[in-house]
């Protein structure tokens, strides 16, 4: 390889690509020189919407250039858009810590957001940097508020340091100047200002400051001449400026406020604070479109501006559209969180919205922020006192006073405060001064009418209400309080004389011929109040009480049209207004117009997503008209929500919940519902219906036979009779086949009419049909009780005892307190093979349900399976004659005395009992044992294998165990088991002596079979093993003397042969 050559190609690249980087470097050098150029001749011009792009297109090629990003805060300062200013200045700062034109203001953001601290430190470092600074004084002081003496004393040394310095800079009485002014000594203050003009007769900032100390003594000329000197030869954007226009837009000179301002926004349309003036303006105007319109142009400048959104939510208030308001006051509290404003402008909106809760938490939050805020306080007590909370609302009233003492409305709030705590005569105390101070406030007199009606003192109250009109005779609340009282009272005519005379005097007031209205309709004269409304109508077009009480006086006559054109015409006035599109919708139902109906109740929802009515009234018609029953049931379940106990709503979910088949939870709301609205046939229908698909007969019936007979023209009576015609089908009687089947052609899923059937075919042994049947309802209704219960009782006979528990425990689960529903549950428990479950619910149902003998009879069946025989025999005697002689039949043959001679025509007719399994497994297992031991040891396993707790087989079963030639592990505990229940039995016992002798416990043997060796009259087993126990305990003789005598009464087989060993081998090792 030629070495030289590859170096030299590798020189020549290199010195290509850094002659690439070179001219690439310098072509982007060059275009943000051209950009910088472009953007600093604009801005020297004043043209900053210009300047900003040339800024930031120079900042995308260099985000480092510190020149521009000055530039662009001092841009987003000047224009007031403060958040893109605050940033930049940041940036700026960093880049170039030496820049005091950035500093300064940043300096005066951070005193703009709050930040004293930091508006403080970076004053003083100004100072440090330029000593004769004129705006780092000025902020220092403003940022320190009244300071303690220490402070004020660093503060003052600072000041004078820096008036040595600058002796010609009048900054150092101006912030002199403010700080007396914080301290309360204004004639320093002054003298301080006068020494600033004097020094510079031109310094914008001393007249400025000159301005603000005069205005607290309410010199307003003095002020105005003031502020035009601070304004005099400033840039367009000053500050100053718009210092003397908000000045003449707060009432000193509005029209040379407005035209000072429309200059301003001609020379500089971008000036955020300008454009903020001349939205408040136009929100003063009642020029909300326009308002709108100037506070999207300060959004689109600055989108996060904190009075832009402020002025924003406002509008749409205005607008009826707080829904939209409140979401955006919730984002700008999250930004602003140290804004008292925010957190008010969004307390106002939760209070449009009747959000009671959440807009006193904002108004505390507000208070927190600032806690002189009156208005807040004030908003915030009207707020408790309008619900209820007297005592917070006293508490906030009273410190509203100390700083208001003598607002009238203040003390009238106060006292209706004082009312609602009961505190009457305190009340009447703060009224009495009122009336004394304002002779002329009919207010005043009709509050303390009210409060005297508080008291229950009519004559004091009618009084007041007078005295009020006295003071103004057309002050209306005080006359309809009149009137109310004289209607009250039947006192027609001194109501229309009041009425009259007043209309003589005042013919034009529509609100007055409304009153006679309401006179006419109490005298159910609804024409003459008709007449009296129309006259109203006349007067005021858009009168919307008078359309609305001439709606509710057509629906009285039946007229729906002309309620509803008087309805609409609310509506059209009032599109929001919620009544009204209430009432038109119910008739609009009453009409059959759905659609229309709908519609109307969707708007109300638009209004306002919580209104009840409308919530629960659209969810019955998209519930049985439109067939949308997921949306009905979410507006159900809404309305459910915000009233939980209201009987209405709970039966409009309810009857949803039916018609989507979950019948239990229907059952459960309807119920409710028809408890509080019993008179409701509609209601009563409903529950009937669910239970009729639960499979409740009795209670289906019952209500439906009331229905008819209290009203006979129900919409749902064709419905209703044929129901009760299905319900009153006789399923034991087999003939009903036919009329079965051919409701179910109609009605395939009609659960009464399919139970019915079932029952039918059980009847005819036809079980997989009757099983076909339970499953068709179970498989729309998995938890139909009746289905449920004869399924469960099918499987317990059809030898599927677990898969019949399974379903019985699934029925109590649904119904656990019912008794009725336990006795069937412990039948089928019984016959499932869990008895101890089957007793504590027969027990459970027994209890509940007193005198039932069928109910006896199964629990004293339930009770001899686990053991408890005595217990048995009580209820045995308390069930029906028929059970009763079956049972009895049973007892004497479980009775270990009496089993062996049984009557076996009459045990064969037991055994074959299909609603005794217990008595046929006995029987089988008697004559099992009478075969031989060993088939009897078989079937009394198998019996229980099936009825575990059965004493008697537990009896039987040890004794067999005990005489049998082999060792059985459960032997002994049958045996004591069963011994506990049979103590003097002597068949047991001997087996228990016999058992204690396998086992090896002899003593404990010998105990045993000493007793029965006793009690017993001679016995060849008793002796043998008698022997055998006293040979184990060493008395041979004895067992010598039992093993003889064994063999005499003769003993035989292998017992015999291994007696005869034994008393070989006892003669052998003993012979006597």
């Amino acid at each position: 390889m030629n070495t030289t050559k590859t170096l030299n190609r590798w020189m020549i690249a290199l010195h290509l690509l850094v002659a690439v980087l070179l001219v690439g470097c310098s072509s982007k050098s060059s275009r943000v020189d051209q950009y910088i150029s472009k953007a600093d001749n604009r801005f020297s011009s004043g043209d900053y919407a210009s300047a900003e792009i040339e800024y930031l297109n120079a900042i995308k090629l260099d985000d480092e250039l510190h020149h521009a990003v000055a530039r662009l805060g001092v841009i987003y300062f000047d224009q007031g858009r403060l958040r893109q200013a605050a940033s930049h200045l940041r940036r700026a700062v960093q880049l170039d810590p030496d820049n005091l034109e950035v500093a300064y203001r940043l300096a005066l953001l951070y005193l703009a957001s709050g930040d004293a601290a930091a508006a403080k430190a970076s004053s003083l470092e100004i100072l440090e940097m330029d000593p004769q600074n004129r705006h780092a004084p000025i902020i220092l002081v403003t940022s320190l508020g009244i300071e303690h003496n220490q402070a004020s004393e660093q503060i003052q040394q600072t000041l004078e340091a820096f008036e040595a310095g600058a002796p010609d800079n009048p900054s150092y009485q101006v912030a002199q100047a403010i700080r007396f002014a914080r301290l309360e000594r204004m004639d320093e203050a002054k003298q301080a200002v006068q020494q600033a003009l004097e020094i510079d007769p031109h310094a914008a900032y001393a007249h400025s400051t000159f301005a603000k100390i005069y205005a607290a003594e309410g010199h307003d000329d003095t002020v105005e001449a003031a502020l035009s000197a601070a304004a005099k030869d400033t840039p367009v954007r000053s500050p100053f400026r718009l210092e003397l226009i908000q000045f003449y837009l707060q009432g000193y000179d509005i029209e040379k406020g407005r035209s000072h301002l429309t200059e301003m926004l001609e020379a500089a349309p971008n000036l955020v604070p300008a454009l903020v003036l001349l939205a408040r303006v136009e929100q003063a105007d009642n020029d909300v479109e326009g308002a709108l319109k100037t506070i999207h142009s300060i959004l689109y400048l600055d989108p996060t501006n904190h009075d832009g959104l402020i002025m924003k939510a406002a509008c749409l208030r205005r607008l009826d559209n707080a829904v939209e308001a409140a979401p955006l006051l919730s984002d700008l509290v999250k930004l602003y969180p140290n804004s008292h404003l925010a957190y008010f402008e969004l307390a106002q909106t939760h209070a449009v919205l009747n959000q009671s809760k959440q807009a006193s938490q904002s108004l505390l939050q507000a208070l927190h922020l600032k806690p002189d805020f009156h208005q807040a306080r004030a908003l915030l007590s009207l707020i408790q006192l309008n619900s209820g909370d007297y005592g917070r609302s006293t508490i906030n009233l009273k410190q509203l006073l100390k700083s208001n003492p003598d607002d009238p409305n203040i003390q009238m709030q106060l006292a209706s405060s004082l009312q609602g705590q009961g505190n009457i005569e305190a009340a009447l105390e703060l009224y009495q001064g009122l009336e004394a101070s304002d002779p002329t406030n009919a207010q005043v007199s009709y509050l303390k009418g009210n409060a005297y009606l508080q008291l229950n003192d009519i004559a004091n109250a009618v009084a007041a209400f007078k005295q009020s009109l006295q003071r103004d005779p057309d002050y209306m609340p005080a006359l309809e309080r009149l009137i109310y009282y004289y209607l009250s009272e039947k006192r027609f005519s001194d109501a229309a004389a009041q009425i009259d005379s007043r209309i003589h005097t005042s013919p034009e007031n529509p609100e007055l011929h409304m009153l006679q209205a309401i006179i006419r309709a109490a005298q159910d004269d609804n024409d003459s109040a008709k007449n009296a409304l129309f006259q109203a109508i006349e007067l005021k077009p858009d009168y919307r009480n008078a359309h609305f009480m001439l709606a509710q006086l057509y629906l009285k006559d039946d007229e729906l049209d002309k309620a509803c054109s008087h309805l609409e015409a609310i509506i059209t006035n009032h599109p929001r207004d919620i009544p009204a599109r209430t009432a038109i919708s119910q008739i609009y139902e009453k009409q059959l117009k759905w659609d229309r109906a709908r519609d109307h109740y969707e708007k109300i929802l638009q209004v306002n997503p919580n209104a009840v009515i409308a919530l629960n009234n659209l969810a019955y018609l998209y519930s049985t008209v439109f067939d949308d029953l997921d949306h009905a049931h979410a507006l159900a379940k809404k309305a459910r929500k915000i009233y939980p106990n209201h009987p209405l709503i709970a039966d409009t979910l309810g009857w949803i919940k039916h018609l989507q088949g979950d019948y239990n939870f229907a059952y459960l709301l309807l119920k409710e519902s028809s408890e509080q609205l019993s008179d409701q046939p509609e209601i009563r229908y409903h529950l009937g219906s669910t239970y009729y698909m639960l499979g409740d007969e009795v209670k289906a019936r019952q209500i439906f036979e009331t229905l008819l007979a209290s009203a006979p023209s129900f919409k749902q009576k064709a419905n209703i009779e044929q129901r009760l015609a299905t319900l009153n089908i006789d399923s034991a009687d087999q003939t009903n086949l036919t009329p079965l089947k051919q409701i179910l052609a109609k009605n395939p899923n009609d659960p009464v009419a399919l139970i019915k059937l079932a029952k039918i075919y059980e009847h005819m042994g036809n079980i997989d049909e009757a099983f076909a049947c339970y499953d068709l309802i179970l498989a729309s209704n998995a938890s139909h009780l009746a289905a449920l219960t004869g399924k469960a009782r099918l499987l317990s006979v059809s030898d599927e005892p677990a898969l019949a528990l399974k379903f019985a425990r699934k029925m109590y689960a649904l119904r656990p307190n019912d008794p009725a529903i336990a006795g069937e549950i412990g039948r089928i428990a019984f016959l499932g093979g869990d008895h101890l479950w089957s007793v504590s619910l027969l027990e459970e149902a027994v209890k509940s349900l007193h005198k039932d003998p069928e109910l006896n009879y199964y629990l004293a069946e339930a009770l001899f399976a686990v053991g408890r025989i005595t217990t048995a025999k009580t209820f045995l005697n308390q069930s029906d004659a028929e059970h009763a002689r079956e049972l009895s039949l049973f007892l004497a043959m479980v009775d270990p005395w009496t089993h062996q001679a049984i009557d076996f025509e009459a045990a064969h007719l037991l055994a074959h009992a299909s609603d005794n399994p217990l008595a046929s497994a006995w029987i089988t297992a008697l004559s099992a044992k009478a075969i031989s031991a060993s088939q009897g040891i078989t079937a009394f396993e198998q019996l229980l294998y099936r009825f575990s707790e059965f004493i008697p087989a537990k009896r039987d079963l040890a004794i067999l165990y005990a005489m049998s030639d082999q060792n059985h592990a459960d032997a002994y505990q049958l045996a004591r088991e069963a011994s506990r229940t049979l103590s003097n039995d002597s068949e047991l016992t001997l087996a228990l002596g016999i058992l204690e002798l396998k086992r090896g416990n002899f003593k404990r043997a010998v105990a045993l079979l000493a007793a029965e060796n006793a009690n017993t009259s001679s016995s060849a087993i008793i002796q043998f093993y008698w022997g055998m126990a006293r040979l184990h305990t060493g008395n041979s003789a004895e067992s010598l003397s039992s093993f003889k005598k064994a063999l005499e009464l003769g003993l035989s087989g292998a017992q015999a042969d291994e007696a005869q060993q034994a008393i070989h081998q006892i003669e052998v090792d003993a012979p006597f």
